[in-house]
């Protein structure tokens, strides 16, 4: 098993394996189409460690923290969510002209995409940390677009962790960083 599955503590940690990869024809207008040549496909992949449980508890403020960071959403049942995510259009989703079918493979090189992973990466006798980590592109664009979030969740405080929770005066911290880097770099 791997590490983040084995639990030294006789209370279980449960952790449901979601995974849906799609492949879409979008129906767009001739306004929104940015190459005639190219026909407009896009790609939706998402791949969670969804937390159902850990030692015991369900963590629904770690639940609600990865649903917000990684759909960008405030609906708490996490199904529903990326079923409506896999539903809409990627880039067209307040678009009410553009619609999509979904087809069994991309017959071109080139297409639109949405990537989304929320995997564990740290699970200590307090505190759990999920990355979450979200690349997108849309077709015609010079480049694609990555970011990475990470969540830690105190298990015994039942809350997820914030910068706040660590760092009484910011505007202290934020000064020894510039002066560290400032002595490091000049």
């Amino acid at each position: 098993l791997a590490p983040w599955r084995q639990q030294p503590d006789e209370r279980t940690s449960v952790s449901t394996n979601i995974s849906e990869h799609h492949y879409f024809k979008q129906n767009l207008p001739d306004s929104l189409r940015f190459d005639s040549e190219l026909e407009p496909y896009s790609e939706v992949k998402i791949f969670m460690e969804w937390p159902e449980k850990l030692r015991g508890k369900v963590p629904e403020a770690l639940q609600k923290e990865i649903i917000n960071l990684a759909f960008n959403d405030s609906v708490n049942d996490i199904n529903t969510v990326v079923a409506n995510r896999v539903k809409q259009p990627i880039f067209y989703e307040d678009v009410p002209s553009v619609t999509q079918e979904e087809v069994d493979s991309i017959p071109q090189e080139y297409s639109s995409f949405l990537s989304i992973n929320v995997m564990p990466s740290y699970m200590g006798d307090r505190v759990y940390t999920y990355n979450i980590g979200l690349s997108n592109y849309m077709l015609g664009a010079a480049h694609g677009l990555e970011s990475r979030q990470t969540v830690c969740y105190d298990l015994k405080l039942e809350k997820v962790i914030m910068l706040d929770d660590l760092v009484a005066d910011r505007d202290k911290m934020v000064e020894l960083i510039k002066s560290a880097i400032e002595a490091d770099y000049g």
